[in-house]
């Protein structure tokens, strides 16, 4: 009883994590846009929604499989991950940067999307000690 119970908290606490870490990576690339755009384009907030789910759910497919896996170690699974980083590197076009600018929004966006749901869930286990 006790493990399926472990199991509904651990699926719980990742949901939440990927969700407050949606939402958290929607609201620092809004800030971080402006700030790298082309002088009067715009981005909306929906288009910065969408590339940050796009580029999330890569990351919930590979959490996905590594939990669907008989052990948890397997380090070859998060080479995955860089395929987000091509994602990332492929739409900057859609967003009317600066040419000069785009590595930095690139290598930003991608820490801010890959880190903040491992950071929520790290925060979140340090909230339940008991698992």
């Amino acid at each position: 009883m006790s493990t399926l119970h472990m199991a509904i908290i651990g699926a719980v606490m990742e949901f939440v994590a990927f969700f407050l870490g949606y939402v958290v990576a929607s609201f620092l690339i809004s800030i971080l846009l402006p700030k790298l755009q082309q002088a009067g384009k715009v981005t909306t907030d929906g288009r910065v929604r969408t590339f940050v789910i796009y580029n999330m759910s890569i990351l919930v497919l590979i959490e996905l499989v590594r939990n669907l896996l008989p052990t948890d170690d397997m380090p070859l699974l998060y080479i995955f991950t860089l395929y987000i980083l091509y994602v990332i590197f492929r739409s900057v076009k859609f967003f009317s940067l600066e040419s000069d600018k785009e590595a930095v929004f690139t290598v930003c966006a991608f820490l801010i999307i890959v880190a903040l749901p491992y950071v929520v869930l790290m925060l979140l286990n340090k909230l339940m000690p008991s698992l």
